[in-house]
């Protein structure tokens, strides 16, 4: 699978940069699914190199995914990879772009779900919409956050 999502704010490529790193935001934003970090990095702002293992319930079944910050170029591009969790691959990279009197923050997904042909229906049929809603819900977040500093 693999989807885009374009999303406008009101603040600098720095602010949104730093606020795309930063564990506590992603947690705030968590906690409809129970999300926590249970390796890695609890606090402050992701480097690159580190990883976290985040814990929370998606679709009814509590998972564990090991992430690492691959790229982080300030403030234009974060590269996150999954190194274990419950995708056969996961790659999330994060544009930051100025526009106009802000910054565009483009998100590409590439995913795939274990389990051949088993997976790839799970996928279609119900993965790619609630991942897609997550980071759509992610970004709602943030972006009250970088434009009400």
């Amino acid at each position: 699978m693999w989807f885009r999502i374009e999303t406008k704010m009101l603040a600098s490529p720095k602010a949104v940069f730093d606020a795309s790193r930063d564990i506590g935001l992603h947690l705030e934003n968590g906690k409809a699914h129970g999300e926590r970090v249970v390796e890695g990095r609890t606090s402050g702002l992701m480097q690159k190199g580190e990883t976290v293992t985040w814990e929370a319930k998606h679709l009814g079944i509590k998972q564990t995914m090991t992430v690492q910050m691959e790229e982080a170029i300030d403030p234009t591009l974060i590269i996150t990879r999954m190194l274990r969790g419950p995708f056969a691959y996961f790659v999330h990279y994060h544009r930051i772009i100025p526009f106009e009197n802000g910054t565009l923050l483009v998100d590409e997904v590439s995913a795939a779900a274990p389990l051949g042909i088993l997976g790839y229906l799970v996928e279609q049929g119900i993965l790619k919409k609630h991942l897609y809603a997550l980071i759509v819900s992610r970004n709602k977040d943030l972006k009250s956050y970088v434009e009400g500093q």
